[in-house]
């Protein structure tokens, strides 16, 4: 049992709809009873029954369009809810696409993790068949209608017919031996015919809607047939009215066609002539107009005038080539760079020498000052023993004279710093060579070089312009040659062609006028016994049609005879019948069963079949004295018990997880067939989990039910506002 719906911004609505089982919604329009009985829908379904199924569809009845709408369902030991969320995205070209997504929760959660296991959880816990009937909508559905809705609640299923069993009923009860033993022909037909029919049930059909499919084909081919034979018997009456009418007969038609290809013939050749002999004339006077240009063009380059000015061009050249000097100073540059090798040997030759000289001053300086280190150790220590720095507190006396040691460190000094001086003297001089003499010479040196080098680039630099003048000239001079031999060959091209033309042989050619006079003949000639046979060529059709139309009205009788048996084995009278009663049959029974229940004493039909044959779909009951009331001829109160009655039913043959049964918009009910209603109901509680009556109906306590007074709940809320 369904304990609770849950929703949220959706039409307005921001609250839960609590249920006991037994429920009736009340209140004044726009307070939310049909929203409650929609949300319930949209949360078994995922959208409303009914309606659109698409997301964007059912988010139409978001009351917060920028936002979430929310719906759900608990029960005692489930519960889950629909999220429909819209989101905004950005396209490639910037313009901006809205879609609406479902998010789905179910709790407790069995590790559901995808919205597909999601869904698999809901159709276990809750089914998918709940039946939600809107009462003012239904009462307005036609026959066909109705009986799409009853067949979509209940599916047509059969245990005795499918798809080959069809075609095995047609193709015995249409196609007997005694059809083709009698009329072969007429055989044939209904055995295509039943061929295509079949091609209207594809195999993903089920029984009903392939049937359906198959029947409407077979009437629309019975009316095309029987429009088609109507027609057929027309024409052969209107072709016997003309066959009266016609002015010629096809007598004689064989040889008028064999005179009229000759003189289309003749036709053919005349004007092949005319067109030789234009072409001709035309060729003629465009070779004259060839000839006549060519002559001209001739004249026109005799009296061309080419410059000629070679030879002063060529004094130019010469003195041009004069102005170039080649410069080649490959030997003075080996020289220079001959002296800065030696040069730069000796500066590592003195670089080396030098860097010996202070080393030895940095030894030799080293060595005084460890002299210099011993004979202040003697003169700090004052006759003390060596040994008094590693007793402390202690003095112990030495009575060493170290008054030649001291001697000899200051000969060794005096030795070191004479030693020192002379280093020094000769490493001034070898620093003069290498930074006053030698440096500046190497430098001076590859200036030299690139005063050489810059001296030749500047002469190269002349000599390439001198070069490029003499080239500009020698193409002056080559272009004047050139010019003059060009005009000799065209010259000679042009005089040559000239001559050719002047030679060529002229064909004779006939006077166009005349043979255009003569094509003119022919043409009428043509005309007029064309006219003679088309008149000789209607009247052949007309006879022809005569025959075929008298074939095609035996034909098209056959096609709609057989298109006719067709329908009728398909229809209210052939299998169609049967299934009526095979399916219906079980379901009425349910249902007389479910009206006797609610105290109703009445004999439920249903109709499938005219009087006259036609196929309908009604139901309704009897009446004490056994006469059929339609559907549609009982109280609004007597078709509501009726409805329960049959929804009911088919809520019990579905047998879903949960059995739901709700109804809008009863508010036509007058208070004597509103309490049978309810009576009614309260007898058939045991086959439903929940039953839910909306409709802007008056407030009354009654037992076993709860009313929720949406209107009163509204009131209480403008109150404390």
């Amino acid at each position: 049992m369904i304990r609770e719906v849950i929703m949220q911004n959706i039409k307005g609505v921001n609250e839960n709809q609590q249920l006991t089982g037994k429920d009736i919604i009340l209140g004044p329009n726009g307070v939310g009873k049909t929203t409650r009985l929609q949300a319930l829908g949209i949360a078994l379904s995922g959208y409303v029954p009914g309606q659109g199924k698409l997301e964007s569809e059912t988010f139409k009845l978001s009351s917060n369009q920028a936002g979430t709408m929310t719906v759900g369902l608990r029960t005692d030991g489930f519960h889950f809810t629909r999220s429909f969320i819209r989101k905004e995205s950005t396209d490639k070209d910037g313009s901006m696409k809205v879609s609406v997504a479902q998010d789905l929760t179910v709790s407790p959660s069995r590790g559901e993790k995808n919205p597909t296991a999601k869904k698999a959880r809901v159709l276990a816990e809750m089914g998918d068949f709940p039946v939600m009937l809107d009462f003012q909508e239904f009462l307005k559905l036609s026959d066909s209608k109705r009986r799409e809705f009853i067949y979509g609640l209940s599916p047509v299923k059969s245990s005795s017919w499918d798809r080959e069993k069809v075609e095995k009923h047609l193709r015995e009860s249409l196609l007997t031996m005694d059809l083709e033993v009698n009329n072969p022909d007429q055989y044939a037909v209904a055995a295509e015919l039943i061929q295509k029919a079949m091609r209207e049930w594809p195999e993903s059909l089920g029984l009903q809607e392939g049937l359906q499919s198959m029947l409407e084909w077979a009437k629309a081919q019975e009316s095309h047939w029987k429009s088609e034979k109507k027609d057929a018997q027309g024409a052969v009456r209107k072709i016997s009215e003309l066959k009266n009418q016609l002015e010629e007969t096809d007598r004689n038609i064989s040889s008028n066609k064999t005179e009229l290809e000759f003189l289309q013939q003749q036709l053919i050749e005349v004007e092949k002539q005319i067109s030789k002999d234009t072409e001709k004339k035309r060729l003629v006077e465009q070779r004259l107009a060839k000839i006549d240009g060519l002559q001209k063009t001739i004249e026109a380059l005799k009296n061309q005038v080419i410059p000629d000015n070679s030879t002063e061009i060529d004094e130019q050249i010469k003195a041009l080539q004069k102005q170039i000097t080649e410069v080649d100073s490959k030997d003075a540059i080996q020289q220079i760079e001959s002296q800065i090798v030696v040069t730069e040997n000796r500066q590592r030759e003195l670089t080396r020498c030098r860097e010996d000289l202070y080393q030895q001053m940095a030894d030799i300086k080293a060595n005084v000052k460890a002299l210099e280190k011993i004979a202040e150790t003697i003169n700090t220590q004052g006759g003390l023993c060596l040994l008094s720095d590693m007793l402390p507190g202690k003095k112990i006396g030495c009575e060493k004279d170290f008054t030649k040691v001291m001697n000899y460190i200051n000969s060794e000094k005096d030795s070191a710093n004479t030693k020192l001086t002379e280093l020094r003297d000769y490493y001034k001089v070898m620093s003069e060579e290498l930074d006053v003499t030698l440096a500046p010479r190497v430098t001076g040196l590859r200036n030299k070089i690139k005063t050489i080098h810059a001296s030749m680039t500047e002469q190269s630099l002349k000599n390439d312009q001198t070069r490029r003048q003499i080239n500009q000239l020698e193409q002056q001079k080559t272009a004047m040659a050139n010019a003059k031999t060009q005009r000799d060959d065209k010259l000679k091209l042009y005089q040559d062609e000239l001559l050719k033309l002047q030679q060529e042989p002229v064909e004779a050619i006939a006077p166009v006028d005349m043979l255009q006079i003569r094509v003119n003949g022919l043409r009428e000639q043509i005309k007029t016994l064309k006219v003679k046979i088309e008149e000789q060529e209607r009247a052949k059709i007309t006879l022809s049609n005569l025959r075929s139309s008298m074939i095609d009205s035996k034909k098209s009788g056959y096609y709609a005879d057989a298109a006719k048996y067709l329908a009728e084995a398909l229809g209210p009278k052939g299998v169609q019948g049967e299934l009526v009663k095979e399916i219906l049959e079980p379901i009425r029974q349910d249902v007389q069963a479910n009206l006797s229940l609610m105290g109703v004493d009445r004999e439920f039909f249903f109709r499938a079949e005219s009087e006259t044959g036609k196929e309908i779909f009604q139901f309704g009951w009897k009446n004490g004295h056994g006469d059929e009331h339609n559907f549609d001829a009982l109280s609004t109160g007597q078709q509501m018990l009726l409805l329960i009655a049959l929804m009911t039913t088919i809520i019990d043959r579905a047998n879903p997880k949960v059995k739901i049964l709700a109804i809008d918009n009863i508010e036509n009910l007058d208070a004597t067939n509103f309490r049978k209603v309810i009576d009614g109901l309260n007898k058939l509680d045991g086959k439903l989990d929940n039953i839910i009556l909306a409709g802007v109906i008056g407030t009354e306590v009654i037992p076993g039910w709860k009313v929720w007074d949406l209107g009163r709940a509204e009131a209480k809320a403008n109150e404390v506002a």
